[in-house]
């Protein structure tokens, strides 16, 4: 008989972190960790995007937290197409390695027990439902719950699925604020194993755009004249790190961090209307690192359209095309460091995010740039997002990207 193992994710986008002192080596394994992550968000983010003209969203954070603790109970074949998928092997990040240091980002990113701030609300999430009687090894169990801060509970998928369900739109509802309130419909009544990773964020911008200067103006849907629209469009000017390189300009809008600018948000922009498509092909980890090296902090007049994106995929597909196809195959998935249980298998993988960009800020995400100070008096540079972009939000010390998107159409 075989078994599935259901794994989702679920979160909205916008981040503010909180840093403390790290220990020499946990550091190490940290900066490992955010090469994997932003390996594997990159990597998804062509897949995502590939054949579509839609908006997307995303969070590499809420994938590669789900998947780390799946990772932790994966072995042989499973577990070295899995090492590729997830950036590991080309992180150079031991497998030993990769619960201690999502543990570590827990503990130094995503502290427990902040002080309440009402423009910085930060909260990440894990919960593993196991199937009464699943025989689970005590070692993978106590590695989730301690390292991961997973919740755990034993739940009677067989006869009680529509209460699972239930449960589980809960537990993402509450956890996402209410922004996301439906993750699933319904549940395999042979699941034995369900992992759900809930982020949400809610921050406001250190400059913040005023709600007057915000007008009804064209945004150049797919980069095309013929599909303007009239949307929203807010306008600021004030000192931001900005970049202009070949054909792209960049900005950086910090968030009013918990401890300082923790993260932002940095809009990628193609100078020409209709270029979303050859940047896109050209956008790589290395590349987002060389456009925040060549930031230097100058006035710009930023003008950036209101939005909000809910999306939803299955990402089967996407990991198979990334080479970890055993683990939804029940013949060849090796989860035995999870169970001796034989047959279990990853019946799907689904991913929901929403994210909110308004004149106050975000309800979801955020990154930073350092740069030269100029001094002479210049005159503002213009950043004029009214045709597609690309945004990440990103965690600036260890230079995590937390999520990432496209708006192409409004």
């Amino acid at each position: 008989m075989t078994h599935k193992v259901l794994i989702l994710f679920s979160l909205i986008i916008a981040f503010n972190v909180v840093m403390s002192s790290p220990k020499r080596g946990c550091s190490d394994n940290l900066n490992k960790l955010a090469i994997a992550n932003n390996y594997l968000g990159l990597n998804l983010y062509h897949l995502l995007v590939k054949g579509s003209s839609g908006n997307v969203f995303f969070s590499p954070l809420s994938i590669s937290t789900a998947f780390g603790i799946l990772y932790a109970g994966a072995k042989g074949n499973t577990a070295k197409q899995l090492r590729c998928a997830l950036g590991y092997n080309a992180a150079k990040l031991k497998s030993s390695e990769v619960p201690l240091a999502f543990n570590r980002f827990l503990n130094i990113v995503i502290p427990q027990n902040q002080s309440p701030n009402p423009e910085y609300i930060l909260y990440l999430a894990n919960e593993l439902l196991l199937a009464e009687n699943f025989n689970v090894n005590p070692d993978y169990k106590n590695q989730v719950q301690n390292l991961f801060r997973a919740y755990i509970e034993e739940v009677d998928f067989e006869n009680n699925s529509a209460q699972i369900v239930e449960q589980i739109n809960n537990f993402v509802e509450k956890e996402t604020h209410e922004k996301i309130k439906q993750l699933i419909s319904e549940l395999s009544k042979s699941t034995l194993f369900f992992i759900v990773n809930a982020i949400y964020f809610k921050g406001s911008w250190k400059t913040q755009f005023e709600t007057e200067n915000t007008k009804s103006e064209n945004f150049y849907n797919d980069g095309s004249n013929s599909k303007a629209k009239k949307v929203p469009l807010m306008h600021l000017t004030s000192k931001f790190p900005y970049a202009s390189d070949g054909d792209l300009q960049a900005v950086e809008l910090p968030y009013k961090g918990y401890k300082g600018d923790n993260v932002s948000m940095i809009v990628i922009l193609p100078k020409e209307r209709g270029g979303l498509d050859r940047l896109e092909k050209s956008i790589t980890p290395e590349k987002i690192q060389e456009i925040q090296k060549q930031m230097y902090a100058t006035e710009v007049t930023v003008t950036l359209p209101k939005f909000s994106i809910e999306y939803q995929r299955t990402l089967n597909s996407d990991f198979k095309a990334l080479g970890a196809t055993a683990m939804f195959n029940s013949g060849s998935a090796d989860f035995s460091g999870i169970t001796p249980q034989k047959g279990v298998y990853v019946s799907e993988v689904v991913h929901k995010a929403v994210v909110v960009v308004n004149e106050e800020g975000s309800e979801a995400a955020a990154v930073t740039g350092v740069g030269a100070t100029a001094t002479a008096v210049i005159e503002p540079q213009e950043f004029t997002a009214d045709h597609p972009f690309i945004f990440a939000i990103m965690e600036n010390q260890y230079k995590f990207i937390l999520f990432m998107g496209r708006v192409n159409e409004l």
